[in-house]
């Protein structure tokens, strides 16, 4: 079991492993006695099982040599002294040679400081650990929901650190967890912990020694998914203003040369973009934004088009 309470487990279905929050029978004097569920949920595959069917290969061959070394050995061990007494009195007219290989106790298990947690937020009282890379949906044990993992995933410390290493004005090997304790850049992000943690916007589960793993909570997801919202409007805003800035630019060259406009008309992307304080990308996703819209098109085949400007 991982130091933190969790407990490895295997899918019977597609063999991945995570990790669990075991949950124990309630006492006999409890107010509130709930059943456990008739099934558990994967959370990479999302299919369910039975909630005995998710030992992981280790852990059955773990048992099965203490079995043998606990309950095999002692029986094997009377077997051995009763034939040894056969032979004593039977006065060497039948002898029964019996020898037993050592059964010692298996060494226990290990487990390695490894995974990245998850809080869904149907059923938060169980929590999961799945594989760093995973990038899909993972699913609610209990309940199968999916979640996109990056909503529910938590964040080590230290990544807080390696995926704001510019505006923290550090390099991104200052990151590792190695470089990254008992350093004066811990203390500065401790510090910002807390303070979110005071308006009740972060949550730290698990207070051990850190670096810590950080879960928003319900309100700061409200409040982030409100300005990702905001954000996602004024883009449209802005995207608009930039493919009606192109569209004037191609019907301005129309306007003054408008017989060879279809062979001349060329947009200068630099000074485009410096006019309109746009990056070049911008301009280019919205062009060919007017060009899958059937709103402009390439001069012809054979020549560039957005990149150069001849559309």
């Amino acid at each position: 079991m991982h130091a933190e309470g969790f407990l490895r487990r295997e899918s019977p279905t597609c063999e991945r492993q995570f990790k669990w929050w075991p949950t124990f029978p309630p006492e006999e004097d409890a107010e509130e006695v709930q059943e456990p569920p008739d099934v558990y949920y994967c959370p990479y595959c999302h299919e369910p099982a039975d909630p005995e069917a998710w030992w992981t290969k280790e852990q059955l061959e773990y048992a099965q040599e203490l079995a043998a070394a606990e309950v095999f050995e002692p029986e094997l061990c009377c077997f051995k002294n009763d034939m040894e007494r056969s032979n004593r009195r039977s006065r060497r007219l039948i002898r029964f040679d019996v020898s037993l290989p050592p059964l010692s106790k298996p060494e226990p298990l290990t487990e390695l400081d490894d995974m990245v947690r998850v809080d869904v937020p149907c059923h938060p009282e169980e929590p999961t650990k799945v594989d760093e890379g995973w990038d899909g949906e993972v699913a609610c044990l209990v309940c199968g929901i999916r979640y996109p993992v990056d909503l529910v995933r938590m964040l080590p410390e230290e990544d807080v650190v390696a995926r704001h290493a510019d505006e923290l004005g550090v390099a991104p090997e200052s990151a590792t967890r190695e470089a990254y304790r008992g350093s004066h850049l811990q203390d500065v992000i401790v510090g910002a912990i807390h303070e979110l943690e005071n308006e009740g916007l972060l949550t730290v589960p698990m207070k051990v020694t850190g670096p810590w793993e950080l879960r928003p909570t319900s309100d700061d997801r409200r409040r982030v998914a409100g300005w990702r919202e905001e954000w996602q409007r004024r883009q449209s805003r802005k995207d608009l203003e930039v493919q009606h800035a192109i569209l004037s630019e191609l019907q301005r060259q129309w306007r003054a040369d408008p017989e060879m406009h279809k062979l001349r008309s060329q947009i200068d992307v630099e000074r485009f973009c410096e006019e309109n304080d746009i990056e070049r990308g911008v301009y280019l996703a919205n062009a060919h934004r007017l060009m899958d819209q059937g709103k402009v098109g390439k001069q012809r085949l054979d020549v560039a088009g957005p990149d150069s400007g001849i559309i």
